[in-house]
């Protein structure tokens, strides 16, 4: 008999990922702890996932939806708004756990009553024709909080912790604080819902076994997709200028400062956009003290300087 109230509710939204979600399903069926629910939502996919997912649809763990594209963030939202478990756990439909994921996961939040616990990730890189390459990046969370001092410090100056494809959060820290995915954003939206998380959520434990994997395909992110590396960059904007005040109140105005320094630069001899590198030119001014303003022209004069040749040569 299924469950009908489940320990934790495993969310896999996915947009033309057939050649890979089966691999992200079993990765879930083949837990060794077996109190979950799987709901996976297609975001109105045109390739095959479509078939692929209805082979499991005789599991009982498993609900399925199949919606027009919205995209990812509304369709994590959408399975938040269908989850019966007291946890929540995403996984994206191009990586994978390993078996013990979810039982470690749940040891450790019930030992030390954590609201949001968080497994290491092996980044697995893979090239144009489907083969995984050699290389693995292990980010290893603990290290990552030694070096930049707290957790919010690693999102504010590194990156996203892993929410989407390392985790499992209580559902209460996100439904009582009215905490979803940011649907007006189409890239970053982890980082984005992580920074709100921290804010509500008391208690975080690591995991320090390397239990999940993130799949890197090579010409085929989510990012590619919608703009590529320019809309990244105007992500990153979006991002900095959304949370300038955080930065400020936690004393990282001279990052922040650094951060469009280096968005300028991208802006101005990647995108060939100088009306967005010079504004991140005057942030960056906006947000570093007048004894740097001297210095730090210098700095991204020197760092660009092959850059600036090269454009005044043509």
């Amino acid at each position: 008999m299924v469950n009908s109230n489940p320990k934790v509710s495993v969310i896999i939204p996915s947009y033309n990922c057939a050649q890979y979600i089966s691999e992200a399903i079993e990765s879930v069926l083949n837990q060794t702890y077996q109190d979950f629910e799987l709901i996976i939502i297609d975001d109105g996919s045109q390739d095959n996932t479509k078939v692929i997912i209805e082979k499991y649809a005789t599991d009982r763990r498993i609900k399925y939806f199949s919606r027009i594209n919205e995209g990812v963030s509304s369709s994590r939202n959408y399975g938040i708004k269908k989850a019966s478990g007291e946890y929540l756990s995403f996984l994206d439909a191009d990586d994978f756990w390993k078996p013990s994921f979810l039982q470690a996961a749940v040891s450790l939040v019930l030992e030390g009553k954590y609201d949001w616990v968080l497994a290491n990730t092996i980044r697995l890189n893979v090239d144009r024709s489907g083969i995984n390459r050699a290389e693995y990046y292990y980010e290893d969370i603990k290290l990552k909080v030694k070096k930049y001092g707290s957790l919010i410090l690693v999102l504010l100056l590194h990156g996203t912790m892993g929410l989407v494809h390392g985790s499992i959060i209580r559902k209460e820290c996100l439904l009582k604080n009215g905490i979803l995915f940011d649907e007006n954003m189409d890239g970053l939206e982890d980082r984005d819902i992580e920074v709100r998380l921290l804010k509500e959520v008391s208690r975080t434990g690591f995991l320090d076994e390397y239990l999940t994997y993130y799949r890197r395909v090579e010409g085929f992110t989510h990012l590619t997709k919608i703009g590529g590396t320019r809309r990244r960059f105007d992500l990153l904007y979006l991002f900095y200028r959304k949370y300038k005040m955080l930065y400020r109140n936690l004393g990282l105005k001279k990052d922040l400062s650094n951060l469009f320094w280096k968005l300028g630069g991208e802006y101005i001899f990647t995108c060939k956009n100088i009306f967005f590198g010079v504004k991140c030119i005057f942030l960056a001014f906006l947000y570093c003290p007048p004894t740097d303003y001297l210095n730090n022209l210098l700095k991204f004069t020197n760092k660009n300087y092959n850059r600036i040749a090269n454009s005044i040569k043509r």
